[in-house]
């Protein structure tokens, strides 16, 4: 399953006061900023092709990590990985045949099997000789004579199978036959794993990461749409993260640190101060974002800071908000 990290860069909104932006200290000893709330999102995508079968989520619905959120179809990888299996089982059995040598029974039942053949070609090589005497005397014809010479040479032929085979069940394996049916059995294990593996990507799950559940932001297939690897599929957001970037000016940014408490107010609710605390500190400028509004703030030089935001459950991602930092707490 492949997943997407994103934290939106979205920037501060389009109009806010310049004086809050850049970081100025007030009476209380701390800075200030605008910015966007943004949760952490997990952008979810298809990691192989494939007709979507089910999507088991509604946009709002909470999940945890390891739930099932889109089914692809799935028939075609199950039968490849039945298949893998049914040849890794046959390789399991030559190899453990093999590393264990013969049994008594067939060793006894090869050693019959000589003698018996021995016998027969005793009897085929007296008529032979016999033919062969005729022959000479002009009582047996030419195709009499070949006849007998080729029913000998497959009599000593199948004897020098059947030795062979005797021989062989008696000695037991060889070494390199014991490696070699191992190593067809390593490799047929590893195409069953392989199989399995595709057969387990067409379920696309939700991700480890958040400590409580994920919500599903977006729904972004339906069934019977059809997938390609790296796909979207579904978007989810961590409602216990939530994440306000502001921007200060080089001298607060000195002064600001990785752990300060700070208070976040929406704009929607001025009056409630939400607890949060900085996450980082940019250790490079960059020019202050575009949606600033004059072109002389713009070409200023500003430090990104990230503030981690207690989501009392009402935060949303966009939503416009304003942060106190209180400096050396």
């Amino acid at each position: 399953m492949t997943t997407f990290p994103k934290l939106s860069t979205t920037a501060i909104l389009a109009g806010i006061s310049i004086f809050a932006l850049f970081g100025c200290k007030n009476d209380l000893g701390s800075y200030g900023g605008s910015g966007t709330l943004e949760l952490r999102e997990a952008r979810l995508g298809a990691q192989v092709p494939g007709i979507v079968l089910s999507v088991r989520v509604e946009e709002g619905d909470s999940t945890k990590p390891g739930d099932t959120l889109v089914v692809l179809d799935t028939v075609s990888r199950a039968i490849q990985r039945d298949q893998a299996r049914a040849a890794s089982m046959a390789a399991r059995a030559t190899w453990e045949q093999t590393s264990r040598g013969s049994r008594v029974e067939d060793i006894g039942q090869a050693l019959a099997q000589k003698e018996v053949a021995r016998a027969q070609l005793a009897g085929v090589q007296d008529n032979f000789r016999r033919i062969e005497g005729l022959a000479s005397q002009g009582a047996a014809t030419p195709a009499q004579l070949e006849a007998a010479r080729t029913q000998l040479a497959s009599s000593q032929a199948q004897l020098k199978a059947l030795d062979a085979t005797a021989d062989r069940l008696v000695k037991g394996s060889r070494i390199e036959e014991i490696t070699r049916s191992h190593a067809q059995f390593e490799q047929a294990e590893a195409a069953l794993r392989a199989a399995q593996d595709l057969l387990d990507r067409s379920i696309v799950r939700a991700p480890n990461g958040p400590k409580g559940l994920w919500t599903v932001t977006e729904r972004l297939v339906e069934p019977g749409e059809m997938v390609q690897p790296g796909g979207q599929v579904v978007s989810l957001a961590d409602p216990g993260r939530a994440e306000l970037r502001i921007y200060l000016s080089e001298k607060a940014a000195a002064t600001v640190k990785v752990a300060d408490k700070a208070s976040v107010f929406l704009d929607s609710d001025p009056s409630k101060a939400i607890p949060a605390v900085v996450a980082s500190v940019s250790h490079s400028a960059e020019f202050t974002p575009k949606n600033v509004q004059t072109a002389g703030e713009r070409a200023k030089l500003v430090y990104a800071v990230v503030l981690r935001v207690t989501n009392p459950g009402n935060l949303k991602s966009g939503m416009p908000a304003t942060a106190r930092i209180e400096v050396g707490n």
